[in-house]
């Protein structure tokens, strides 16, 4: 893996990817499926065949962080228009 650079506050980043990654594997050692893990994490999902850990952990990171990219949206909304 290539050195990488990371903005200011990377250590909430990355433990909240932890977190994520804790929960999948908390799911899967009590034999729960990765869908039974979208469906935990209120993740949209559709999907006809049956899905890897690895999959459904990329479909959550995705998830929230569109989330977020909504969440910041508003707030410069909210901030450039005062009402």
């Amino acid at each position: 893996m290539a050195n990488r650079y990371y903005i200011y506050g990377c250590k909430t980043l990355l433990s909240d990817l932890r977190e994520i990654v804790d929960s999948a594997a908390q799911f899967e050692e009590e034999g729960k499926t990765p869908e039974d893990w979208i469906k935990h994490n209120n993740v949209p999902h559709q999907s006809r065949r049956v899905i890897t850990w690895g999959y459904a952990i990329n479909k959550v990171i995705e998830y929230c962080t569109e989330q977020v990219e909504i969440n910041e949206y508003r707030e410069l909304d909210e901030q450039d228009y005062p009402g």
